[in-house]
Formats: structure tokens, C-alpha cells, sequence
């Protein structure tokens, strides 16, 4: 990746003369991203079928934070994350720090509050999308399926 150009070069008589092309900018295929840790909390999950089911207390605040191969590695021009919530009712939620659930969202974080348990729970996960050369790649991530434990 790159930008390059050519110059030829031609000699007559000890004498030399050339040319040279225009810029051009070569790029390869964007690639989604590589997730290499789902966390809760900052402590690494175990993905069973697209899938983390976690246990945690009910009146914590908790932080859902994926991580995704070295940037340096990855051929980009901008890498987000859209986090959503899908509530068993199937009404799925693009996450915005206003929704009564999220306290913040940055980048590839997200800190939520604790649901209580019920139908309608939601369930989160993260589009995270490579855009390169006005293309795009998107992965996702696996669902978290938090679980309250204790009552308030």
C-alpha cells in the first residue's frame, strides 16, 4: 500500500533523458477486523456459539470492551465501533450514551448498567467496521447475555 510512480529512463549518445508517470495510490482489499478478546470489566470471556453468558452483580455498572488485532497490522483509513442492544421482543437499539441502560460509550467500550432480569433485557454486541479506500468491512462481535445476581 502505497503511493508510486514510474520513471523511465532512456540514454542516446551519453546522453541521458526520461519521464516520469503521475502518482498513483495502490491499496489492497479492505478486511474486516480480527477480534481477538471480548471483555467484561476488563477480564477476558470465553465465546461459546457467537455467545458469552455472565453472572454479575446486580447494582455494579459493568464495561463491555472488545479488542481487535494491532491497528498497525490492519490496512485502514478508520476503524468504528457501533455498539446496539437486542431486547428479546426482537426491537434492536443502536446504543447512544442517552439510553437509559449506558452510562458511556468510547470506542470500543461501553459501560452499561446492571439490567434486571426479565423478558425484556437486552443483550449486547458490536459492529466493528474497517473503512478503507471508500470501502468497508464490518465484523460481529458475539452477544453478551448478562445474568443479574442478587436483587435490589
Amino acid at each position: 500500500r502505497g503511493w508510486y510512480k514510474v520513471k523511465a529512463v532512456g540514454t542516446l549518445n551519453r546522453e541521458s533523458m526520461w519521464v516520469e508517470s503521475n502518482e498513483c495510490k495502490v491499496t489492497y482489499p479492505v478486511e474486516a477486523p480480527v477480534i481477538v478478546n471480548h471483555l467484561i470489566n476488563n477480564n477476558a470471556q470465553i465465546v461459546a456459539n457467537d455467545a458469552i453468558a455472565k453472572s454479575i452483580p446486580f447494582e455494579t455498572p459493568i464495561t463491555l470492551t472488545i479488542d481487535i488485532e494491532n491497528l498497525a497490522e490492519l490496512e485502514s483509513d478508520e476503524v468504528t465501533y457501533t455498539w446496539y442492544a437486542d431486547y428479546t421482543d426482537d426491537n434492536e437499539k443502536k446504543l447512544e450514551v442517552n439510553n437509559k441502560e449506558v452510562l458511556s460509550i468510547d470506542g470500543k467500550s461501553i459501560t452499561v448498567q446492571v439490567p434486571k432480569t426479565g423478558d425484556s433485557d437486552p443483550h449486547y454486541y458490536c459492529y466493528i467496521t474497517n473503512k478503507l479506500a471508500g470501502e468497508e468491512a464490518t465484523i460481529k462481535s458475539a452477544t453478551y447475555y448478562l445474568i443479574s445476581a442478587g436483587s435490589k
